[in-house]
């Protein structure tokens, strides 16, 4: 009963400290922190994609810017290859050199094509307007070459006819076509070598210099702000992967605290047939408390079947089966055994019927408890017979005065008429004895001084003594 009521006291604490707490939801929990890893893989797909996205333009503006400087310095060896094949015509007069100009700027195309990749993509940009200049001057250019080279075929008297259509299409100023042969020559040669051409040439080439400038300037910005980009997309993605760690630590944190810790903690504790503790997650602390209740329940019906096995159902003293184990406690020692019978209980049932003799004994019962230590044991081991263990007392004067004090109490208030009870009193035979293994033999002694008491005057005590002395009292 002791060993009930402290669950009991148990399982009542458990419950005031846990109603108003009802636990972490495993459910919860990972619907949350399926969101969570949810919504950091998300950000971290966008930060990669972003951050390839970056990448992607910085490589095609790298490529881009080197495909331009390449191109830059194609027109600029293509534009100094022109010159040089001018100069050399004009100077020489040698077909050779014009076929190799025109080769160059009518089928190589080198100087169109490196400002045809240049112009690819710049529109409104500040190298497409130094691209713009640049061209310009080198068309203005072209004119004073081929103003040049038609002076060097009237010089030297070279077949216009056979000339290319650009030649053919110049027509000599009036003056310059009225000088002499060495007169038209020197003037060719001095249009392709004279300041005016050369700051065309530096024109163009500063003009060129300067798109190539503004596209490495564009170039450079682009790096950078890619940089600062990746700079910004790495700390973002470090900051992800540090709460994707957390995350799944606080995960495996809580998991242990919550679900694997109870657990671990639970199997011994089944073991060893306790309840559980509430302490953990929502599902676990349901199925803590749902084996708690099945634990109480089972400890309840273990209780009353231990209790209703040793003890009598109408008197609640212990039945004959808890009187032998009272004889057998180890802890037995200098005890005094008294047998107590009902006097007359067979005539009361008889002449008041079954009912009322069962009142007497629950009456005799209580009135032996009232009079009676707690600690006593108190067992109703026939129809009318009760025995009582009263465990260290040892055989004395005092001792026997106050056994027979008891049983003159008992005695005098069940011969009252309280409640309309029969009239009637108890006979007792008292015996001592010294530990359990004596405790049959001290209860023969027992029974034989109250038959001793039942053959005279009822209603009394008897104490059993040896070599057949008996004391009446």
């Amino acid at each position: 009963m002791e060993e009930n009521n402290k669950d009991e006291k148990y399982n009542r604490r458990a419950t005031d400290k846990e109603k108003n707490k009802k636990g972490l939801s495993l459910r919860a929990l990972n619907y949350m922190m399926s969101g969570v890893s949810f919504v950091i893989s998300v950000l971290m797909l966008v930060s990669v994609y972003f951050t390839s996205k970056g990448y992607s333009e910085l490589k095609n503006s790298t490529e881009n810017y080197i495909v331009w400087e390449q191109s830059a310095e194609e027109l600029i060896e293509a534009s100094n290859y022109l010159t040089e094949q001018v100069r050399s015509f004009t100077v020489t007069g040698e077909r050779e050199y014009m076929d190799n100009y025109f080769r160059e700027a009518n089928e190589t195309r080198r100087r169109d094509k490196a400002l045809e990749v240049m112009r690819k993509n710049l529109k409104d940009s500040p190298a497409f307007v130094h691209l713009q200049n640049a061209m310009t001057k080198s068309v203005d250019l072209m004119e004073r070459e081929y103003y040049a080279m038609r002076l060097t075929v009237s010089a030297f008297g070279l077949d216009i006819n056979g000339m290319p259509d650009e030649i053919k299409n110049v027509t000599l100023d009036e003056k310059d076509a009225a000088l002499s042969k060495s007169e038209q020559e020197k003037l060719a040669c001095v249009t392709v070598f004279d300041d005016v051409y050369k700051e065309y040439k530096e024109t163009i080439m500063s003009e060129t210099e300067k798109c190539v400038g503004e596209l490495a300037l564009t170039t450079r910005r682009n790096m950078e702000d890619s940089f600062n980009g990746f700079t910004t997309l790495m700390t973002v993605q470090r900051i992800l992967i540090v709460l994707l760690v957390i995350t799944v630590i606080t995960v495996i944190l809580l998991t242990s605290v919550q679900v694997i810790k109870p657990l671990v903690k639970a199997v011994p504790d089944i073991k060893e047939e306790k309840p559980l503790s509430t302490k953990g997650a929502y599902e676990y602390r349901f199925l803590a408390k749902t084996y708690n209740n099945m634990y109480k329940v089972n400890k309840q019906q273990k209780s009353r079947l231990k209790y209703e096995a040793t003890h009598d159902a109408l008197t609640g003293t212990l039945n004959r089966n808890g009187y032998e184990t009272a004889c057998k406690s180890p802890d037995l020692e200098n005890y005094a055994l008294i047998m107590v019978d009902l006097d007359n209980f067979k005539q009361i049932n008889d002449t008041y019927g079954h009912p009322t003799g069962d009142s007497m004994l629950v009456k005799v019962a209580d009135e032996i408890r009232k009079n009676f230590r707690s600690s006593d044991y108190i067992c109703r081991v026939g129809g009318d017979e009760f025995v009582l263990i009263i465990n260290k007392f040892n055989d004395t004067p005092e001792n026997r005065e106050a056994i027979c004090d008891k049983l003159e109490r008992i005695n005098n208030a069940i011969k009252s008429d309280d409640g309309g009870m029969p009239r009637t009193s108890v006979s007792a035979g008292a015996a001592f004895g010294e530990n359990c293994e004596d405790c049959v033999e001290t209860a023969k002694k027992a029974d034989s001084a109250l038959y001793e008491v039942k053959q005279g005057k009822k209603g009394g005590l008897a104490f059993y003594r040896e070599k057949e002395k008996k004391e009446q009292a």
